[in-house]
């Protein structure tokens, strides 16, 4: 009886690992060579991206011979991103959409576990354009741009932003770094500004907005904002577990969680290229089929308020 099941086990074994044996998928996508691990699913009869996966592309405009290469790699684990995903992207006076040629490099690492951002997360870019104009019966190349540059890095914990983040848009001229606990709420004082305001802002250590003063150009009060101290020591008491959410409520005290907040520090844009969603490949849980929005948190932070 035991040498049967054995036997029937080996079998069931044999056959899972058959199924699972990997292949390899090569086809064209977007002018580009897709190739990939797979193996098919037993019930669906789906193939399941499971081990390597690379896309590559180079392309070459004919009026100006420059050229554009996109190098993707990474690995995909029962259908999911799963590891780090690297990005080579290169362009050397490549046409662009308003007409000009742009020479830009982007690199980027987005780490994966089992479909979710986890780890590190960093994407860098520079670049810089010229025109290609008529003139004198031929054709001659302006001067370059000033160098244009924008990155972001953080480290994501399955889904949610945490530690050390950082990021530059590429109107500004220095870059914003800002803390975030290991649950993803800001935590620290802080001087932001944006075109027209100076944010002035100080979160505690739980992650709670204590301080919001906003200021003009010019240095003048426009705003400003103090959480109630002793709201705030209630709400302290009530993260640490000493007190319940019953006691919370007999205070009429109320806890908001704001995600994604500050539209100053956004900075989620530069992950979410259409480059680096890469929709069409499939496995990241943040991405939905049937929504634009991701199942992402960049920030958040706390604000207590009376309940009334």
């Amino acid at each position: 009886m035991k040498n049967i099941l054995l036997i029937t086990f080996l079998l069931i074994s044999t056959f899972t690992n058959a199924q699972k044996a990997p292949k390899v998928f090569t086809d064209t996508f977007e002018d580009g060579k897709l190739t990939y691990s797979y193996y098919i699913d037993n019930e669906t009869s789906e193939m399941v991206k499971h081990g390597n996966f690379k896309y590559e592309k180079k392309l070459t405009s004919e009026r100006t011979n420059g050229t554009l290469t996109n190098l993707i790699t990474g690995n995909f684990k029962d259908g999911l991103r799963d590891g780090t995903f690297q990005y080579n992207i290169k362009t050397k006076d490549y046409p662009n959409y308003v007409g000009t040629y742009t020479t830009k490099i982007t690199s980027a690492t987005l780490t994966y576990s089992n479909g979710l951002p986890n780890g590190i997360w960093k994407v860098s870019s520079s670049w810089r354009t010229r025109d290609y104009n008529y003139r004198l019966e031929k054709y001659t190349w302006s001067k370059y741009s000033d160098y244009s540059t924008e990155y972001a890095e953080t480290n994501f914990k399955n889904g949610i932003a945490t530690g050390k983040t950082k990021f530059k848009n590429a109107e500004d001229k220095e870059g914003v770094s800002f803390t975030l606990s290991p649950e993803g709420f800001m935590v620290g004082k802080y001087l932001f500004k944006d075109t027209y305001d100076i944010f002035d802002l100080e979160f505690n250590s739980q992650g709670i907005l204590v301080k919001t003063i906003i200021r003009d150009k010019s240095g003048n009060v426009e705003s400003k904002n103090f959480a109630n101290v002793e709201m705030v020591e209630i709400a302290n008491q009530y993260m640490r577990k000493k007190i319940t959410n019953k006691d919370l409520l007999s205070q009429k005290i109320k806890i908001d969680t704001v995600n994604n907040g500050l539209s100053f520090l956004d900075y989620n844009y530069i992950f979410e290229k259409d480059i680096f969603l890469f929709r069409e490949i499939g496995g990241d849980k943040t991405i939905s089929e049937y929504s634009s929005r991701l199942d992402r948190v960049y920030k958040r932070f706390f604000e207590v308020k009376k309940s009334y």
